[in-house]
């Protein structure tokens, strides 16, 4: 796993445009792949690392794809949900609600159920021998404490992200005849069988 940083590194103009264009071109993927993520969040209430992203359009490669929905997109999103979380909890803690609606609240929270419909059976708390049925009103809060939350906060946008690349996507190599370098990186672009 190689996480890009800017160093300096001589290179010829040709190398240095179709990285430039590959980090681009990356970028907008990730975005793509982002608001993919979101929607099937919504649809299931949970992100999924191995989504099929075939029918997404993009002109880096399926591998590209794959790499970046993985080790960047979702591990973000999931970060990102963690810290609303933290949120959900502080305003519950810091609410005047009574106390067994804070305990449904925060096993909702600790689920991250947000979004559980009306058509989902019924949660039980099982703590200190008390079980807590949870109301249709306890649903409905969470989730406009969730949705309060995505309002005021502003998304991951992965418009600066970095590269994060596995060896589907670049290999470290020895180089084979040139013997200024001790190592080089082969690195996959956007067009088929054009690695440099």
């Amino acid at each position: 796993m190689y996480r890009a940083i800017e160093v300096l590194c001589p290179m010829t103009k040709k190398k240095a445009s179709v990285i430039s264009k590959v980090i681009r071109l990356y970028r907008k993927t990730a975005k793509v792949i982002a608001n993919f993520q979101w929607s099937l969040f919504f649809k299931t209430g949970s992100f999924n690392r191995k989504a099929n992203i075939k029918h997404l359009i993009s002109p880096l490669s399926e591998r590209f794809k794959s790499t970046i929905q993985y080790h960047v997109v979702v591990p973000t999103l999931e970060s990102f949900l963690s810290n609303v979380q933290n949120r959900f909890k502080d305003i519950v803690l810091s609410s005047s609600l009574p106390e067994k609606t804070k305990k449904v609240l925060l096993y909702i929270n600790s689920r991250r159920k947000w979004l559980i419909s009306k058509s989902e059976k019924a949660l039980w708390i099982n703590k200190e021998k008390h079980d807590y049925e949870i109301e249709p009103e306890e649903r409905l809060f969470a989730k406009k404490i969730f949705k309060h939350i995505l309002k005021s906060w502003k998304r991951p946008s992965f418009r600066s992200v970095s590269m994060l690349l596995d060896s589907k996507c670049a290999l470290l190599e020895s180089p084979k005849r040139a013997k200024t370098f001790d190592l080089w990186i082969r690195l996959s672009t956007h067009e088929k069988r054009k690695p440099i």
